[in-house]
This record gives C-alpha cells, structure tokens and sequence, in this order.
C-alpha cells in the first residue's frame, strides 16, 4: 500500500468519524474534496509544502472553516 493511499485512508476514517459524531461536517464537503485532490495530485511535493499550500490555500477559499465558532464546535 502507498503512502498516499495510507492518507486518504486515515483522512477518509476521520471524515466518517465526523460525519457520525454531526460535527460540522457540512461546512467540510468542499474541504474534504480538496484535501484529497491535494494527496492524490500533489503527491510529488515534499509533505511540508504540502502542509503550507494546503493551509493557506484552504484559508483563501474557505475561510468559514476557520472562524472562532468552527473552533469552537470542534472543541466541543
């Protein structure tokens, strides 16, 4: 099994998870959409980058995940 594979594996565990629990799941279908975009596609760029792009890219177009009431469901 390849290490990209391994990813989207444990990614797609962690949405499930989620998508049980009703937490914001919602606001993450286009997220989650591009997270495996980014592993699959992008897989040739070292993980740190990845991480980067991931995030700022993410912050640019998604900004509702990132607002303090999202933080605050997921700390709930």
């Amino acid at each position: 099994m390849s290490e990209s594979s391994l990813k989207i594996d444990s990614l797609i565990v962690v949405c499930s998870v989620c998508h049980k629990e009703n937490r914001v799941f919602d606001l993450h279908n286009y997220f989650v959409i591009y997270t495996l975009i980014m592993f699959v596609f992008v897989n040739t760029i070292s993980a740190t980058y990845r991480t980067f792009v991931s995030f700022y890219v993410s912050m640019i177009f998604f900004p509702k995940l990132f607002s303090p009431r999202v933080f605050a469901e997921w700390a709930i």
